[in-house]
Order: structure tokens, then C-alpha cells, then sequence
């Protein structure tokens, strides 16, 4: 089931990324026997956290998107990677609708390829409201945990 509203990765808003080698190498560093950085992992840390990667900790309930928590390789990896990773990482966890999934990929980059050419200066016509999409379908069809 996708997940509505986790943060930043929900509204697009960008994290103050840092490399994925670094990333990895921070990841190596805090997780414990089963592979995870747990809460006790960043509080032991908490200086160097807080000087290499501070949304760990101030973020950590958006990085933690299953509310266990505990923070995965994949969690980290795809809060560390934008909105892009956060839809591909949501859609992974719904099982078939892929001809929906496709569109609402597309529409997600047709709107940043947008935003980009505003941001370049070119003027782009169109949206000039909030973009939305309306589901319809029978109950159980997958409209509630896709919307």
C-alpha cells in the first residue's frame, strides 16, 4: 500500500542531499548487526551525524517510512535521493495498476521538465492551476492507496 504524505518526499520539497558514496559510508558507520541504524546508533553518533548528514536526525521520522523506528539502507537512500526515488521506492510496494503507475510517472516528469524550463527562463504555457487527478473505479481497485 502507498503511503500519503511522508514528508518532504510528499510535498517534493528537496533534502540537503549529500553524495551516495557518502551516504554509504555514513550508513556503514551507524547500522548495527541486522543492517539498520537505530535510534541508540544516531544518539551514540549524534556529533558526527549532526556534522555530516544533520537531516538524519532532524528528518528521522520522515527517513523512517515504515515507523518501526529503525532506519534501512533503501529508507535513507531514497529520503537522500528527491522526489523522483520516493515515488519509484512507493510504487515498488503496489502490485500491478502499471499502466497508472506509468502515467502518474509521466505526469510527475512532465511537470518537472516544466519546472526547469521556467527556472532556465522559457516560457511554458499550461497548469496555470494546481495539477490534481481524479480516480475513479469499483471498490478495491486500488484508488485510495494510489491517490
Amino acid at each position: 500500500q502507498a503511503r500519503k504524505g511522508q514528508g518532504q518526499k510528499g510535498t517534493g520539497q528537496k533534502t540537503a542531499q549529500i553524495p551516495e558514496d557518502k551516504l554509504q559510508s555514513l550508513f556503514n558507520q551507524l547500522k548495527d548487526a541486522d543492517g539498520i541504524i537505530s535510534v541508540k546508533a544516531l544518539v551514540d553518533h549524534k556529533d558526527m551525524v549532526l556534522k555530516s548528514f544533520p537531516a538524519l536526525i532532524n528528518d528521522f521520522e520522515k527517513i523512517d517510512v515504515d515507523r518501526d523506528s529503525k532506519v534501512t539502507w533503501e529508507e535513507l537512500k531514497v529520503y537522500n535521493g528527491g522526489t523522483a526515488e520516493w515515488l519509484e521506492h512507493e510504487f515498488e510496494a503496489v502490485v500491478g495498476l502499471d499502466r497508472l503507475k506509468n502515467q502518474i510517472s509521466a505526469f510527475y516528469r512532465s511537470i518537472m521538465l516544466d519546472q526547469t524550463r521556467r527556472n532556465l527562463g522559457h516560457a511554458v504555457q499550461g497548469m496555470a492551476k494546481a495539477p490534481h487527478m481524479i480516480f475513479q473505479g469499483s471498490p478495491g481497485t486500488g484508488k485510495t492507496s494510489l491517490g
